[in-house]
C-alpha cells in the first residue's frame, strides 16, 4: 500500500511506500502466528529506512472532494455520506448494513 500526502497551500508532497526489504518480508495470509509476531516485532524494532521509503515529490493539487449531506443509517445509526447510502425496505441503510440485511433469509419464504 502506498500513500501520498500533500499540503495544498504549498504544493509540498511526500510519497510513503513499503521498502524493498519490507516487500521481501511480506507474505500471503498463510503466515503462521509465530511468523506474524516476528514480522510485527521487526516492524517495531527496525529503523524507519528499512521499513518505509519516503520521497518528497512534486504534484498538482487534486480538486477538493464534493461535500455531501450526511444521512443516519437506520440500522447502525452512523452518519453516512448520502452518495454511500442505500434504500432497503424503504429505509436508509449504509452499505455494510444493507449487505447484512440482504444475506438474511426473507420471512414468509
Amino acid at each position: 500500500m502506498i500513500f501520498t500526502v500533500m499540503k495544498r497551500n504549498t504544493g509540498e508532497a511526500v510519497r510513503v511506500a513499503p521498502s524493498r526489504e519490507q516487500d521481501a518480508r511480506r507474505t500471503k495470509s498463510t503466515m503462521s502466528p509465530e511468523d506474524r509476531q516476528k514480522m510485527i516485532q521487526w516492524l517495531l524494532d527496525s529503523p524507519e529506512k528499512e521499513v518505509l521509503t519516503i520521497q518528497k515529490i512534486a504534484m498538482e493539487p487534486q480538486p477538493y472532494a464534493k461535500i455531501r449531506t450526511s444521512i443516519e443509517c437506520t440500522q447502525c445509526y452512523e452518519l453516512v455520506m448520502e452518495s454511500r447510502i442505500r434504500v432497503h425496505a424503504g429505509k436508509y441503510v449504509c452499505i455494510p448494513c444493507v449487505e447484512i440485511l440482504e444475506r438474511q433469509p426473507r420471512s414468509g419464504s
